[in-house]
């Protein structure tokens, strides 16, 4: 057999392995970070994923989201499957968000709707600004 073939016919074998690995991709969600007077809003994109999905924690002024997305295919359970094409994303994450001052950590709330993740870190106090009154004639 020429060279040529060869290496066609050992490159062929391995596109099944390959895509085996292609259908592993890594997930990291959309986040969009907002800052008002009161507080710092995180939301995170996450569709596919239901509230008991996603861990959120705050410490020493790091917000951590923490997840894992799983795709149930039923067909890999049935015998000799071979994909052609995944892109749904799977897999677990992990990301971390820097917020920008202290926050009242007694008050962060988190919440998911429509597979949008929501986090509300309120200012502390003393870094809410005050408005002075100024007095005189």
């Amino acid at each position: 057999m020429h060279p040529l073939f060869q290496f066609t016919d050992r490159l062929v074998k391995l596109i099944p392995e390959f895509l085996d690995e292609a259908c592993r991709p890594l997930f990291a969600p959309n986040i969009d970070i907002a800052e008002d007077k009161d507080a710092y809003t995180v939301w995170a994109e996450l569709p596919g994923f239901s509230r008991k999905d996603v861990e959120v924690t705050y410490r020493e002024g790091m917000l951590t989201l923490k997840g894992e997305k799983k795709v149930e295919r039923k067909a890999e359970a049935e015998g000799d499957v071979r994909w052609h094409s995944c892109q749904r994303e799977i897999g677990a994450f992990e990301q971390h968000v820097r917020v920008g001052g202290p926050v009242d950590e007694s008050k962060i709330e988190a919440t998911m709707k429509d597979g949008v993740l929501q986090v509300r870190l309120p200012k502390s106090p003393e870094t809410r600004g005050k408005t002075i009154d100024v007095k005189g004639e």
